[in-house]
């Protein structure tokens, strides 16, 4: 999953504003990461029909419809890449864990 897609993954899941220090905690990136990808976030957003609303001093949060935040959650979630084991024990218990 890109940055961009992780970005707007974290502030989907907030209910609150969040801070670019909260999102690059999450992420592992730094600060001005975040904030450079920012711009990306808000074309994505857009063409989504969102908006990211930016509160000096207390946070980001996305502005859409219920119906608009399903759709990106829908497209997003089908980006996302199964983690698979790569050594030979840990695929047999991934296989195990997988049948019925």
């Amino acid at each position: 999953m890109d940055r961009i897609s992780k970005i707007v993954e974290i502030l989907l899941d907030q209910q609150q504003p969040v801070t670019f220090d909260f999102i690059a905690e999450q992420m592992s990136v730094s600060n001005k990461t975040v904030r450079n990808d920012i711009k990306k976030v808000e074309e994505y957003l857009s063409a989504k029909g969102a908006e990211l609303n930016k509160k000096p001093g207390i946070g980001i949060c996305i502005q859409c419809s219920n119906e608009v935040r399903h759709q990106i959650f829908q497209e997003i979630g089908s980006r996302r890449q199964p983690i698979e084991p790569f050594s030979p024990q840990a695929r047999k218990y991934y296989i195990l864990k997988r049948l019925p």
